[in-house]
């Protein structure tokens, strides 16, 4: 304020001295039209000290201001960059939520069907559920073009060397790099991730098998191939309770070659294991029908 008011004194007063020497100078006769030119630019130079006193800003108001300007449009692109991706998540979540409503819609469909099947077996049942689930199941577990993943549906059976234990076989599947569902390997109970999931009736949900705990709990024993470590760093795997069985009737397995793809805690909106959850509901549906379905022609 004081730089203004000190630039409209020095303005003022000069051009107060020009205007007074101009009248001084044609006092009393009349004044010329030079004169008069002077006394106009002298009033203009006066409105202009009033103006810079009104309207000028000092060097330092100005350098804050355009600080405070920058702290505010940088602060403004911080919220827009939060907000942006906060909206690519959101649609990521729903984008998985719909994807996981259309595969459930879908299995529903399949067994709606279940009487007009031709083949009324839990396998069966298993390979038309991953058959209506589709493109959906794995957009519905987050699984993205350049991941290798696998999903798949294991029967247990009685083994045959007389031990009374079972061993868990692949009866449905897809894969990112698909081969013969043959080559799936078969899992003694208590073995492995799936084997651990099918003994204590609970799901396992692992975000990093590389870890040397994890290692130690769920050891692959003689199943284990070399390349294990990098194609299935992540896992989610639920048990499939029919009825009240007490023994599982198999298990649902996921899995994928990104760490922390599947995780069990701490994240939010729609979990990539859910779809994991919801097979395993279905198939239990569809086998407990299958199973009313052959109990009723077997008593026929």
């Amino acid at each position: 304020m004081g730089s203004r008011v000190a630039k409209a004194v020095f303005f003022g007063l000069f051009a107060f001295v020009a205007g007074a020497s101009q009248f001084l100078e044609f006092w009393p006769n009349k004044p010329s039209g030079w004169q008069i030119s002077g006394i106009v630019a002298s009033a203009l130079v006066f409105v202009g000290a009033l103006y810079a006193a009104i309207a000028d800003e000092n060097a330092p108001q100005e350098l804050e201001t355009s600080r405070r300007a920058i702290e505010t449009a940088t602060e403004a692109e911080y919220q827009a960059r939060e907000a942006l991706a906060e909206i690519e998540t959101f649609q990521a979540e729903a984008r998985r939520a719909v994807n996981l409503y259309l595969s459930v819609y879908a299995m529903r469909g399949a067994l709606e069907r279940f009487p007009s099947w031709k083949e009324k077996s839990d396998a069966a049942v298993a390979k038309a559920l991953v058959e209506a689930a589709g493109e959906f199941m794995h957009i519905a577990a987050g699984f993205e073009i350049w991941h290798r993943w696998t999903f798949g549906i294991y029967r247990a059976r009685l083994k045959g060397d007389r031990t009374g234990k079972r061993e868990l076989i692949c009866v449905a599947k897809r894969r990112a790099i698909e081969c013969d569902i043959s080559q799936a390997r078969i899992w003694d109970e208590g073995t492995g991730i799936l084997g651990v999931a099918f003994t204590n009736r609970q799901e396992v949900i692992i975000g990093d098998t590389s870890d040397t705990s994890v290692r130690a709990v769920f050891a692959m024993g003689s199943q284990a191939k070399p390349e294990d470590g990098e194609r299935y760093k992540s896992f989610a795997a639920v048990p499939i309770l029919v009825g009240s069985d007490d023994t599982p009737w198999g298990v649902v397995i996921a899995t994928n070659d990104q760490d922390g793809h599947f995780v069990p805690n701490g994240r939010t909106g729609v979990q990539n294991a859910e779809i994991v959850r919801a097979f395993a509901g279905m198939v239990a549906l569809g086998v407990g029908m299958c199973q009313l379905s052959n109990n009723e022609e077997t008593s026929l």
